[in-house]
């Protein structure tokens, strides 16, 4: 039951997500020990209930512990994700951005920093509800994520702000990509419940390079919300 369980479970998140089970990381050996934890677990209450019922409810007892520690690394994701984009929260970003920067001056590689703020979402919450801004800030923060290769990063800035880390690209490469993203925004159309009518919206885009626009991530969003500006 619990592999046929994670089988179709995993395979509806790698459709809904559009990811290979490489890219998904569900086969990792973290993910894999809580299952395999559960198959153990239920051959040794099998085993036990052979031998006492009585005797299964200290057998069980392990397992809360095991759902305290497993409970540590979901509350550790809730606390780095926001949860209306699925991107990361402004302040895990920072935190990433400051790594991401310091290695690229390691590595001696460029490194770019795209802001991006949704134009006019207080209208659009005045117009269709915050439901409506909601669904259009979830929206967005899929196309973002669907856009940027794996190893880069993206978090939720501000209320209607984003921001976008591309390691080892350069100005160029960005600014295309930047584009890509404008118009496919552009182009999408967000559904809401409140409203027959699909929501519209636009992008605006600033993008800063390091180390030609600035060395530090102060002065790199700076630059970008300058740019975007």
């Amino acid at each position: 039951y619990v592999i046929v369980n994670y089988h179709f479970t995993n395979m509806g998140v790698l459709i809904e997500k559009r990811l290979s089970w490489q890219e998904s990381g569900l086969i990792a050996s973290e993910n894999l020990l809580a299952d395999f934890v559960m198959v153990y677990m239920g051959y040794i209450v099998a085993v036990v209930w052979t031998i006492n019922g009585w005797l299964i409810v200290p057998a069980l007892s392990p397992l809360i512990v095991m759902y305290r520690l497993l409970l540590i690394p979901r509350l550790r994701q809730e606390a780095q994700i926001d949860s209306k984009t699925n991107l990361l929260n402004a302040r895990y970003f920072g935190q990433r951005f400051e790594e991401a920067l310091e290695n690229a001056r390691h590595l001696n590689q460029s490194l770019v920093l795209i802001m991006a703020d949704l134009d006019l979402l207080r209208v659009v919450n005045n117009t269709y509800g915050h439901l409506g801004g909601d669904a259009v800030l979830a929206g967005v923060g899929k196309i973002i994520c669907e856009s940027i290769r794996e190893g880069d990063f993206a978090g939720r800035f501000g209320g209607e702000e984003f921001a976008i880390v591309l390691t080892a690209t350069d100005q160029e490469s960005a600014r295309t990509l930047a584009e890509r993203m404008r118009m496919t925004i552009e182009a999408t159309s967000f559904y809401v419940a409140t409203s027959a009518r699909p929501i519209q919206v636009t992008m605006s885009f600033g993008i800063a390079c390091f180390p030609q626009d600035a060395e530090t991530t102060i002065h790199l969003i700076h630059q970008a919300d300058i740019a975007v500006y």
